[in-house]
C-alpha cells in the first residue's frame, strides 16, 4: 500500500474532533486487540469517551469506548486491529468491545474486556501461494491504566 498524504488526515480528524481543554490523556498496558496484541495504549479521555492508539509487539490498533453506566465502570465501543505475522501476513479485526473497569472508567486500575467482531487473515507462503480466511472473532483483553 502506499501511504499518501491523506493518510494522515484520519488522525489528525481524531484528535481535532477532542475539545483540549477538556481532555485527560491516559497510558494502558496490557494484551488483546486493544493493546496490539502485547502492547501499550495511549488514551484521550473526553467526558464519558476514550479514544485510544495502541501498539505492540505484533500489531496495532485504534479504538473507542463510551462508558454507559451511572458508576462509569462499564464501557462499549468499538475496535479495529492488525496483527502482523511472519513473512507478511497479516490478521485483521474489527470489532465491538465491553469493557470493566473496577476503579471507574477514567481512574487507575486493572481493565477487563470481551469483544466480538470480524476478522480476516493473510497467510502468504512461498510453497503453496496466499492463503485467505475470514470469519467472526470472540477476543479478550486485559490491561492496566497508569
Amino acid at each position: 500500500m502506499k501511504i499518501t498524504k491523506h493518510h494522515f488526515f484520519a488522525p489528525l480528524l481524531l484528535c481535532g474532533a477532542l475539545n483540549a481543554q477538556a481532555v485527560e490523556f491516559q497510558v494502558a498496558t496490557g494484551i488483546g486487540t486493544q493493546y496490539g496484541f502485547l502492547g501499550a495504549q495511549l488514551n484521550a479521555i473526553e467526558g464519558d469517551t476514550k479514544y485510544y492508539v495502541s501498539a505492540g509487539i505484533l500489531g496495532a490498533g485504534l479504538g473507542f469506548s463510551t462508558a454507559f453506566s451511572d458508576d462509569k465502570k462499564v464501557a462499549v465501543g468499538a475496535v479495529v486491529s492488525r496483527f502482523f505475522g511472519i513473512f507478511g501476513s497479516h490478521t485483521d479485526i474489527a470489532g465491538l468491545t465491553l469493557n470493566y473497569r473496577a476503579n471507574g472508567f477514567a481512574s487507575r486500575g486493572w481493565d477487563f474486556g470481551i469483544g466480538v467482531g470480524y476478522y480476516e487473515r493473510t497467510e502468504n507462503s512461498w510453497s503453496s501461494g496466499d492463503r485467505f480466511e475470514s470469519g467472526a472473532a470472540l477476543t479478550f483483553n486485559v490491561g492496566y491504566a497508569f
